[in-house]
């Protein structure tokens, strides 16, 4: 019994340190997978090269969800996503933020690029739009949501829509900014 008591505190050691030992070979791995990626900003990185990355963002997320370095490791893979032109798996890595970590802090910033990614790459603008004024409700003293105002007033609209528009705020605003001679 005595063997027992001892061998069950060393176990648990084993397993703590082993835990341990395996979290920080995934953040070392994943921060020698950036270095070569990012090294050098002038060049293309290599799509199986993000990939992998991508991958490593993953898997530290799935196996250590409390840790918030997760949140920030999702953000990133969804950044590669749009890199890849995967933009599913880009919605998918934001609603997976929004979800489970709910005060992280570029929150916001995945609202917005959600409303962004169905209004420019998927083509979708009623849902862009849809999400744009939620996006104003839920963060309307953010950075974006002056940006998030104006892509409301575009969404959907043709070039030449915007242009119309852009022209006519144009000239209202020269006519109010001319004072009447006297």
């Amino acid at each position: 019994m005595k063997r027992v008591s001892i061998l069950i505190p060393f176990i648990l050691l084993v397993i703590v340190f082993t835990s341990c030992n395996s979290k920080s070979s995934l953040v070392s791995k994943i921060n020698k997978s950036e270095a070569v990626i990012f090294s050098d900003s002038t060049a293309d990185p290599d799509n199986t090269k993000v990939k992998d990355l991508t991958e490593l963002y993953l898997k530290y997320a799935d196996n250590y969800p409390e840790d918030t370095v997760s949140a920030e490791y999702l953000f990133k893979a969804a950044d590669l996503y749009i890199y890849l032109r995967d933009y599913r798996s880009t919605l998918t890595m934001f609603d997976r933020i929004q979800t489970s970590y709910p005060t992280f802090s570029k929150l916001d910033k995945t609202y917005f690029l959600k409303a962004f990614i169905y209004e420019q790459h998927l083509n979708e603008p009623e849902k862009a739009a849809e999400l744009y004024r939620q996006f104003i409700v839920k963060f309307p003293y953010s950075d974006l949501t002056d940006d998030a105002s104006q892509a409301l007033l575009f969404v959907g609209k043709s070039d030449e829509e915007i242009m119309k528009m852009l022209n006519e705020r144009a000239a209202d605003s020269t006519l109010q900014t001319q004072t009447p001679a006297q």
